[in-house]
């Protein structure tokens, strides 16, 4: 679902719409695939954006800033998705620009995209 300021950015003008809110997530997705930085590994390119997608782009920055503290690699989804659950924490949202964010839940919700296109691999 997008939110009123993301559709209408889009031109969707009525989110509520299933076709219009569908066509403006792809929209969506494709523009946030793109901002991902090259230096982001091909596949994982995709799972950085679907995080992105559900937490937004100034938490994912955090993250990545985070995960290279931590001496992790920002450009592997492994590390992010690691991270990610960290940003709910005082200790280490206080020191980044967006703040608090619920990590748990974009890596959650890319965990189920992944394990959904597993499924769907598997059963073609």
């Amino acid at each position: 679902m997008l939110t009123l300021n993301t559709a209408k950015s889009l031109g969707v003008k009525s989110r509520l719409d299933p076709k219009e809110n569908i066509f403006g997530g792809a929209k969506y997705s494709r523009k946030m695939v793109k901002r991902i930085p090259d230096t982001v590994v091909v596949g994982d390119r995709y799972w950085y954006a679907l995080a992105v997608y559900n937490v937004g782009f100034g938490h994912l920055r955090d993250a990545c800033k985070l995960v290279t503290r931590l001496n992790k690699d920002p450009d592997r989804w492994v590390d992010l998705n690691a991270v990610l659950p960290l940003l709910s924490q005082k200790q280490h949202y206080n020191m980044l620009r967006y703040g608090y964010a619920r990590g748990t839940e974009p890596a959650r919700y890319v965990q189920r995209i992944r394990d959904y296109w597993q499924v769907l691999e598997n059963n073609i």
